[in-house]
């Protein structure tokens, strides 16, 4: 994931405002930079946490990084240091196992969930690690029956070569809408304390 802000429309307000472009630049940086921090701060706390459940709470702060802007380029980027979880998550995409999915079907899932989805012992792959005298488990046409000997075999999962992943989170339209406040409400008064700073010397 990239994305990208740029304030180096505001290059051309000295002008406007006659004061020197280098205040005007350093409020700008200085806001944009803010921006940035902030809604990486948000993202973490409220926009993920409000889509998906929360397992690390550094997550996604700990995989985002913000290539700050200058006065020389008033451009900041965040982007996601590892991965593309995130991206997958704003867009959507398909991922393609090495070898199949394992999708479990609902009637399969009930009672089995917890925050994080699927409990680890109802995997797949932990069920065909851990033999079970009592539990009958056949494959046939892509399919996996599950059920206790002596009883009905019932669908518990279907294999897949790849599946897709929804676009779940709003973070591109989120970062826009949330930069564009920010900058919108804090840029004036940055830029009238860089006007005072600069008529105080």
């Amino acid at each position: 994931m990239y994305l990208k802000f740029s304030l180096k429309e505001f290059e051309q307000l000295a002008d406007d405002l006659g004061v020197a472009q280098d205040q005007v630049a350093f409020a700008s940086m200085r806001t944009l930079n803010d921006a940035m921090f902030a809604y990486k701060d948000e993202l973490s706390t409220v926009i993920w946490p409000r889509h998906e459940s929360v397992r690390n709470p550094h997550y996604p702060s700990a995989v985002l990084h913000v290539d700050k802007a200058t006065k020389l380029n008033l451009t900041a980027t965040l982007r996601e240091t590892k991965g593309v979880i995130l991206a997958e998550h704003d867009v959507g995409s398909t991922r393609h196992a090495t070898d199949q999915f394992a999708v479990p079907m609902p009637q399969y899932r009930a009672g089995k969930e917890t925050q994080h989805g699927l409990r680890a012992d109802a995997r797949l792959r932990a069920i065909l690690a851990k033999p079970n005298a009592r539990r009958v488990v056949r494959i046939h046409d892509n399919r996996v029956y599950i059920g206790v000997k002596g009883q009905k075999l019932r669908l518990a999962f279907v294999l897949k070569p790849s599946i897709n992943v929804p676009a779940d989170v709003p973070i591109t339209q989120s970062f826009i809408d949330f930069v564009k406040k920010y900058v919108n409400d804090e840029l004036p008064d940055a830029l009238q304390a860089a006007m005072r700073t600069r008529f105080s010397k």
